[in-house]
Formats: structure tokens, sequence, C-alpha cells
């Protein structure tokens, strides 16, 4: 892996450590100086080698760059986009991030996919291509992850996403990370896949009402929608965190009629588990 005039895995130490905390409160504070958001445009460039690098110049400071491709249609994406820009205004206003011997200000290059894959496509391309971006953070940009390696692959682009199956875990990608939910979901898909195979044909969720279950359920339908894709997503039950009593919830769940009642975020609720089983 070549240096940029930086300690790069000291870096991807500290951009994992970031995707990490993104992760958790994403999903996925105003807007800062210090990002650039764009809308999306159509290019028609492909993945050619660029040679540019990571780092620029502004004054006597040098501009360390970080993209990402989010869908800003939702929430998690809104949210997401104010935590990286949170993230740089943090490092820029205690005057840059120091990487072995330098300092640099962090700048944001954020589009907006709109939920498009071709558009995050092209998106994708512009930040390696145009932007001279070499960190990429967030979900898989366009939604399959062989795709965005044909971009960021052979442009050494350090790509950390979440992605639920294994298509990115081949030997020849040596610059694409999951984060740690990955291997969460990643073990639920294979249970999702076993449900399937044991004809689960519907299932309801439940989760608590608080920032753990909000940010886990997009990961958690779309483990279900790639482990058994067959089976029909009835809805999430949410259950505020204090609740004692859960007939409400085991009458709601048994009116909805399911094959399969997920309960594993709900379980960060004490005795939540045991409670439901009575009441079901």
């Amino acid at each position: 892996m070549k240096k940029h005039g930086f300690n790069r895995s000291r870096l991807l130490i500290s951009l994992l450590a970031l995707v990490l905390i993104v992760s958790v409160l994403f999903s996925a504070c105003a807007k800062t100086t210090s990002t650039t958001t764009q809308t999306s445009t159509t290019t028609t460039q492909t993945s050619t080698t660029t040679t540019q690098t990571p780092v620029t110049t502004t004054g006597d400071q040098k501009v360390l760059k970080i993209g990402a491709v989010i869908d800003m249609r939702n929430a998690r994406g809104i949210q997401g986009k104010k935590w990286l820009d949170l993230f740089a205004k943090l490092y820029n206003d205690a005057g840059g991030w120091k990487i072995g011997n330098d300092t640099y200000k962090i700048q944001m290059v954020l589009y907006d996919s709109q939920g498009n894959t071709t558009t995050a496509k092209d998106e994708l391309t512009r930040l390696v291509l145009q932007d001279g971006v070499k960190f990429v953070l967030g979900q898989i940009s366009t939604g399959s992850a062989q795709v965005d390696t044909t971009i960021t692959e052979p442009n050494h682009v350090i790509t950390i996403h979440e992605d639920l199956t294994n298509l990115a875990a081949v030997p020849t990608n040596q610059y694409f990370y999951t984060t740690g939910n990955y291997f969460a979901n990643a073990l639920l898909y294979k249970i999702y896949v076993d449900m399937a195979s044991k004809g689960t044909k519907s299932y309801v969720s439940v989760k608590p009402d608080n920032q753990v279950g909000r940010t886990m359920d997009p990961g958690l339908i779309t483990a279900w929608a790639l482990g058994a894709p067959n089976a029909k997503y009835l809805g999430t039950i949410w259950v505020d965190p204090n609740t004692i009593d859960y007939s409400p919830v085991a009458t709601k769940v048994k009116s909805l009629n399911p094959d399969v009642v997920d309960l594993v975020y709900v379980g960060y609720i004490p005795n939540s588990i045991p409670q439901m089983y009575r009441a079901l």
C-alpha cells in the first residue's frame, strides 16, 4: 500500500473508529464550511485510474478529503450527513487532525444518491476520479459491493462500508473494509436464510423505540430481504424501553399473524424476551 505523506495505517484505524460511530448513530449539526455537499449529476466517466492525491493545500494547512455517497431522502441519511459534518467541524475547530507530523483540515465531500443506484455510481465515480478522494465512508454506495469495488479498488481508495454479503470479501479486494455491523447482520442473514429454507413466509419485528432500535431497523430489514426474499415484512412494532406489561405488544403481534417474530434488538430492554414469550 503506497504512502501519501502520512501514516495510512494510523489513519485507517481512526477512520474505522469514525465509521463505527457513524454506523451506530446513523442509522447513518448544521452544514459547516468544512463540508462540500453537492447535488447529483450524471457523468460519463469510467473507473480508469486517477493519479490525484487525497490531500490538497489551503494556505499553510493541508486538506484531507473524506467522501461519502448518501441517500438523503430519509432520516438515516440526513442524520449521517450531520454526524460527518460534526466530525469534521470538531477536528477543524480544534486546529485540524494531526496525523504523523502533519495536521490536516478535514473536508467532507458528500453527494446525494437520491436512492438511485445509477446516480450513486456516477457520484462515487466523481468522488474518486474528479475529487481525488482516497477514503470513502458509509453504506454501499450503489447497493452492490461488486459495483463499488470496480471504481474504488483500481484507484486504491480505502472504502469502509456495510456489506451483508460475501461479495466484497474476496482476496483481490485490498482496500475494501466492512464495519462491525457486518458480522452481526451477516450472522442474522445466515439465520434468515435458514428460516427461508424452513418455509418462513412472513415476519414482524419488535424493537425498542430508542436510538439503538431506530438505528438497527434498516439493517435488519436489508438482512431479511437478502436472506429470505420471499418472506413478507409485516412491519416493526416499536416498544417503549420502560415497558413492563408486554400484553399490548403481544396482541399487536398476534393480529398480524406472522410466521416469525424477530426480537433481536428488543433484547436490549432488560427481561423483555421472557416477558414477550409469556405474553405470546
